[in-house]
């Protein structure tokens, strides 16, 4: 989700945007990128030198920007040259640092938000307010101006009631640093869950810092305290997909260990990937999922609602892992198909400790080799799953931000929807804080699907279903 924050001069926006970062939300600050993008030797400083003429440099080559803002200020027709030649290029690169992060959502500091009509291409817009007096004031004793060219430089900006005209939340500023934290504070809730689609369980939650991993949609697992998320696959095709993904998360986490028993286990794991591919012509299953995603989103090519950018990125990535598929070779994998050590191993992997020392003493000699030597051969063989895992990636966060999110009860434990012909669904996701001692059991027919939310037993005796009534999330994932 992309939260934008803006404000007038002097609101309090830099402080804000700080407390935003300390929360651990990903900020960028469009002034700090104009900055960077008029460096000296950029083609944006080439393009201004020649709309403008070399003038507008100081002594070291650079951009004078009082001399500038000076030449634009007041002449809307200077201001829409330079913007033409700025603009763009901020858009794009505060939209690839939105996508290259994997937090909940992201932070855009605008101060032009309205000036530059971007508030309609924002999830939300959060504005920082302040009186036109404590403006003037806090202007002053920052910059030195006097208060008839502070006065001057608000009324060049949008009008306050234009601001808060496109505002989701308004930050009030007319108080101490702390009054502001603590409101900044429950606006990061506020989009938190919203990014989040958890409704009243914001409170239960924060995000932590560090914990999303690059190439895979968020689960509530990357919050603390936990809520717990179980998914019921729909389709055979999507449960096939969930496995794979399982096993591909599984040997990256183990290939960051150097111990020779996780070396081990990441070779179980490629046994069992290439036990699913036998069963299933993967390929071709992707392919099918993939253009059914891409006529999708095709159709929204022309809608005015839907942001154009995030749907060409979504639609490149769709691309991308086609044209893969189209030219994976079906024969490649020779290493796997015709190696003697996975073809002995594979073959004892169906006794129970078949692939002991005794057993397999070639497979002993191999995990008793140098740590980098046996993960070498463990990525190079992985690699061979590359094209397949992805696509794999692409489907499933297509899936999960596909989910049509409620707040539910299931009344005496027992939940229970009819599933509309109109707008399948391929997965059922249901969340839980984790400290709430009960788990869902999903069951899933053509036509309708139950939750049953049961107590563990002890180990020795079988749970139970719990007769309170339950309040829990659910996602219909349909597209």
């Amino acid at each position: 989700m992309i939260v934008a924050l803006t404000g007038g001069l002097a609101s309090g926006k830099s402080e804000a945007a700080r407390r935003f970062e300390e929360l651990g939300v990903p900020v960028i600050d469009a002034d700090a990128v104009t900055r960077e993008l008029v460096e000296p030797g950029s083609i944006a400083l080439e393009e201004i030198v020649a709309a403008f003429g070399a003038g507008v440099l100081d002594g070291q080559g650079r951009l004078d920007r009082a001399r500038m803002r000076e030449r634009v200020f007041g002449d809307a027709g200077e201001r829409r040259k330079l913007e033409s030649i700025l603009h763009p290029r901020v858009r794009h690169a505060m939209r690839a640092f939105a996508a290259a992060s994997d937090a909940p959502y992201v932070l855009f500091v605008i101060p032009l938000l309205v000036e530059t009509n971007q508030a309609h291409a924002m999830d939300r817009v959060i504005v920082v307010d302040a009186p036109r007096e404590l403006q003037v004031s806090r202007a002053g004793a920052r910059d030195g101006s006097s208060p008839e060219t502070i006065a001057s430089m608000i009324d060049s900006q949008a009008a306050r009631a234009d601001r808060l005209a496109v505002a989701d939340a308004v930050i009030e500023n007319a108080g101490d640093l702390a009054a502001l934290r603590g409101r900044v504070d429950a606006v990061h809730r506020e989009c938190l869950a919203r990014a989040c689609g958890r409704g009243d369980f914001s409170e239960r939650f924060a995000y932590k810092p560090g914990t999303g991993r690059p190439g895979r949609a968020l689960t509530m697992q990357d919050f603390e305290p936990n809520l717990i998320i179980y998914e019921q696959p729909l389709s055979e095709r999507i449960r096939t997909f969930l496995r794979l993904e399982f096993l591909f998360q599984r040997a990256h986490h183990l290939l960051g260990q150097e111990a020779s028993w996780a070396s081990r286990l990441t070779f179980e794991v490629i046994i069992d990937v290439m036990a699913v591919l036998s069963r299933v012509d993967l390929k071709k299953e992707l392919i099918k999922e993939l253009e059914r995603h891409s006529a999708t989103l095709d159709a929204l090519g022309s809608n005015p609602n839907v942001d154009q950018e995030r749907l060409q990125v979504t639609r490149g990535q769709i691309r991308s892992a086609l044209g893969d598929l189209h030219e994976y070779d079906t024969a490649s994998g020779h290493e796997l198909r015709h190696s003697e050590l996975l073809s002995a191993v594979r073959q004892r992997s169906s006794i129970p400790a078949g692939a002991c020392d005794f057993d397999l003493p070639a497979f002993h000699y191999w995990l008793e080799r140098p740590a980098r030597r046996r993960l070498d051969d463990l990525r190079k063989w992985l690699s061979t799953f590359g094209v397949f895992e992805t696509s794999i990636l692409v489907c499933m966060q297509l899936v999960r931000e596909s989910a049509i999110v409620t707040r539910e009860v299931a009344d005496g434990g027992f939940f229970q929807r009819n599933l509309g012909s109109s707008t399948p669904c391929q997965m059922i996701r249901v969340s839980l804080p984790r400290d709430l001692a009960l788990y869902p059991e999903i069951s899933a027919g053509k036509q309708r699907f139950t939750v049953r939310f049961l107590r563990p037993g002890d180990h020795a005796s079988r749970p139970s279903q719990t007769d309170e009534d339950i309040d829990f999330v659910l996602m219909c994932c349909v597209i």
